[in-house]
C-alpha cells in the first residue's frame, strides 16, 4: 500500500552499521538498522522520490494494493518506522540522511533520466506487469498482505503445508 509507513535507509550506513556491530560486539541484542528521522516517510514518497530520480513517475495508483485499515497492524503487514534510538547511540551508523542521498541519486542518474523519458511509456507498462491487482488475473485485495499472498499462490506454497 501507497500510505503503509516505510522506514528507508542508505546501504552504506547499513555497511557502517554491520562493521561497527563486528567490532563492538553487542551480544544478544536487537538492533534496528534504519535511516535517521528523514528516511521515515510513506511508501508513496519514497517510491517518488526513488523513481523520479531516475526520470520515471509512480505508477497508475491501482497496480498497488489498496483499501488498508491503517489502524489495523496485520494490514500494513512487516513494514513500519522503527526505533532506532538505541542502534544509533551504540553504532554511530546514520550519516547519510534522506535529502542528501536523494540528491547524489539525481546526479548519478542524469543520463538515465534522458534515456528513460524516451522509453518511460514502456517502462512503466513494464513495472506494472507483476501487480495482482491489474490485469485479467487482478485480484480483490484481502483483508491483510497475507491473504492476498495466499490468494495468489496458494495457502500451501505461504504457510509451508505439504
Amino acid at each position: 500500500p501507497l500510505d503503509q509507513p516505510e522506514h528507508g535507509v542508505d546501504v552504506r550506513d547499513v555497511a557502517r552499521a554491520i562493521a561497527s556491530a563486528a567490532e563492538k560486539q553487542p551480544n544478544g541484542r536487537l538492533l534496528l538498522i534504519g535511516g535517521d528521522e528523514s528516511w521515515k516517510r510513506s511508501a508513496r514518497s519514497l517510491r517518488e522520490d526513488m523513481l523520479g530520480a531516475m526520470g520515471l513517475r509512480l505508477p497508475k495508483e491501482t497496480a498497488y494494493r489498496g483499501g488498508i485499515d491503517p489502524t489495523t497492524p496485520d494490514g500494513w503487514f512487516y513494514e513500519c518506522w522503527m526505533d532506532t534510538t538505541e542502534s544509533q547511540d551504540l553504532l554511530g551508523f546514520q550519516t547519510i540522511g534522506r535529502g542528501a542521498f536523494m540528491a547524489e541519486m539525481r546526479d548519478r542518474k542524469k543520463r538515465q533520466r534522458l534515456a528513460l523519458s524516451l522509453l518511460r511509456p514502456w517502462v512503466l507498462r513494464w513495472m506494472m506487469r507483476p501487480s495482482p491487482y491489474l490485469g485479467k488475473r487482478r485480484i480483490e485485495p484481502g483483508p491483510t498482505l497475507l491473504d492476498d499472498l495466499r490468494h495468489v499462490y496458494g495457502s500451501a506454497a505461504i504457510d509451508g503445508e505439504s
